[in-house]
């Protein structure tokens, strides 16, 4: 059993240990859960044959075995606590690791997605005055400051940012789109364009980026590109129930019609909190294709949502 045990864990464990590695994942201790049962076996065979051997004190060797898993119980559920989210987990690594970025910066992330931006920004202030040269922290406060932003000061904030991050990493297209993103924001459509382009041009596969440039494209009447960048969108996401209707909306304002139907009727396949309207939009499209049944049974469908933004002189026009 002992030879059964210790050949179990080294077969279980030699296929993790990663000698040709990829960083520290050779000390995580997932790689050890199965081999471990190598030890077990071993541990439950003695135990066995203790308790066979000296009968007479099997209380006493079961007390003890009771009392070692009772400790171990206890350490775990100590543990438990410092993996209950990545706040804790992070500011127990900071109790031994002080002198490095990389848990300040992960515990923003989990603050600013909570929305405890005060203390985000607290440890991402420290991440960037422990080391500069750090794109994706100027990168992750700059969506900080972008999120918060309720007026133009907090918005140059956010673009100097995204300025550094650029400045350190420029082959990143995330933070070109979301530097586009801004200036959009600030009114400067043409660099924000400029911007998706370039981002896009580096990370093709940046969905956000063709959503962001087709809402540009839309707001400058360029319905044929941004009906591209949606096409592009759906290509990388096609689960986006807006998105579908999105693209609904465009082929219509280009007058493609008989298009538009499978758009909608494709957002109409995942759950979202505005069926009502692609029911009302589809309905008018039906219409206009003279398809005044199809029309009917889509705005009653819409009525049963309780679409708020019905026309009345349309309902009157379908007899509702």
């Amino acid at each position: 059993m002992l030879f059964f045990g210790l050949v179990f864990f080294i077969v279980n464990i030699v296929f993790l240990l990663q000698i040709l590695g990829a960083g520290q994942g050779y000390l995580a201790d997932r790689f050890t859960y199965i081999a471990y049962l190598g030890f077990f076996l071993i541990l439950g065979y003695y135990l066995d044959k203790w308790l066979k051997d000296y009968a007479t004190k099997s209380n006493l060797i079961l007390g003890v075995s009771g009392v070692y898993l009772g400790i171990f119980g206890i350490m775990t559920l100590q543990q438990n606590k410092i993996w209950e989210n990545s706040a804790t987990l992070w500011t127990h690594v900071l109790k031994y690791y002080k002198a490095t970025t990389l848990p300040y910066g992960n515990r923003a992330n989990y603050y600013r997605d909570n929305r405890m931006y005060k203390e985000a920004l607290a440890d991402y202030n420290t991440t960037i005055n422990m080391k500069d040269n750090q794109p994706q922290a100027y990168n992750s406060r700059a969506r900080l400051y972008f999120d918060l932003a309720k007026g133009r000061d907090t918005l140059i904030l956010a673009l100097n940012d995204y300025n550094k991050a650029i400045q350190y990493d420029p082959k990143d297209g995330e933070f070109r789109v979301n530097r586009g993103a801004t200036y959009a924001r600030l009114g400067d459509i043409q660099k924000a364009i400029e911007d998706f382009n370039e981002g896009l041009k580096l990370k093709p596969d940046h969905a956000v980026g063709y959503l962001n440039r087709s809402i540009m494209y839309q707001n400058t009447g360029q319905i044929d590109l941004a009906l591209k960048d949606i096409e592009s969108y759906l290509k990388i996401n096609p689960y986006n129930a807006d998105l579908w209707y999105e693209k609904g909306r465009a082929l219509n304002l280009l007058e493609r019609p008989q298009e538009a139907i499978p758009a909608y009727t494709e957002a109409l396949k995942y759950k979202s909190n505005n069926a009502g309207l692609y029911y009302y939009e589809r309905s008018k499209t039906f219409a206009k294709l003279g398809k005044m049944n199809e029309a009917k049974a889509d705005l009653q469908q819409a009525i049963q949502f309780n679409f708020n933004g019905i026309d009345p002189l349309y309902k009157q026009q379908l007899g509702i």
